[in-house]
């Protein structure tokens, strides 16, 4: 049995969801959703694209401050045959800390895109390396998620399920083989921390690298467990700014990414 907040969320996501329907062309649902992590915002380019500020599709995301490389729009297009529906930008769970409206609108940018029907999905990130031989402009092809670190998800309770078991084999060796050589793709962990704060290069980032994981960011695990609640399948591509030693900033991550817009723009349409 539902509870109240469950039912409540299930219910503005379907209203979400039948808004999209209606302005689409098509009576089916996109085959990929793709959700746009720093720097890759504006890297995909879709045929006959058409975009919705979130805001604009529900007034109660209107009270969300725009986060520097995460526009609040959502667009739908075609690449080849594929139909495509994308965010080009994410809300994190970092944004307003211990704020009960923030884990709701983290979950309902993904939900809404499951009720219309999407069970394939691609989400992209920016992120640290935490290993030498994780390079800045490497892509890491996520294989696993470390989450002893992260925070509070935007679940229910009685809620029982991995995000790990969403991530796809078959994608995953798609993405290892269709990757432009320069954006050198291998496979490894993942590990997400809330942020805002970078973590510590002296000692959290040493800390980090025991568990395995290639990279750290603050991101795709909360839409990993919502996408695993409707037996969906992703990818999960990050974009390493930065190695596990240098001082960084949130701008410098940014500028990194976009440098290689085309690239990564090249490789998710590749892959779709």
């Amino acid at each position: 049995m539902k509870s109240n907040n469950e039912s409540a969320a299930l219910k503005y996501a379907r209203s979400l969801a039948s808004t999209l329907r209606n302005e689409m062309t098509e009576n089916h649902a996109p085959d990929v959703g793709v959700i746009l992590g720093t720097g890759w915002g504006d890297c995909l380019k879709l045929k006959n694209e058409r975009s919705r500020s979130l805001s604009d599709l529900d007034p109660r995301f209107a009270d969300l401050e725009e986060v520097a490389g995460h526009r609040r729009v959502v667009s739908y297009g075609t690449i080849g045959k594929r139909r495509v529906i994308a965010l080009r930008g994410r809300i994190h769970l970092n944004e307003h800390p211990n704020s009960v409206e923030l884990y709701m609108h983290v979950r309902l940018q993904v939900q809404m895109l499951l009720e219309l029907g999407v069970r394939t999905f691609i989400l992209t990130n920016a992120a640290g390396s935490l290993r030498d031989d994780v390079r800045v402009d490497n892509i890491v092809v996520a294989d696993g998620f470390v989450t002893l670190f992260a925070p509070d998800m935007p679940l229910f309770a009685g809620v029982f399920r991995s995000p790990e078991d969403i991530l796809s084999p078959e994608l995953r060796a798609l993405a290892l083989n269709a990757c432009p050589s320069r954006l050198h793709p291998i496979a490894g962990g993942y590990a997400m921390v809330r942020g805002p704060q970078f973590e510590g290069r002296k000692y959290d980032k040493r800390f980090l690298r025991l568990t395995g994981a290639s990279c750290v960011g603050m991101s795709t695990v909360p839409e990993a467990c919502l996408i695993s609640l409707y037996g969906g399948q992703a990818l999960s591509l990050s974009f390493i700014t930065n190695d596990a030693i240098e001082v960084h900033s949130h701008e410098t991550n940014q500028e990194r990414a976009k440098a290689k817009s085309d690239l990564l723009g090249k490789y998710l349409t590749a892959i779709i």
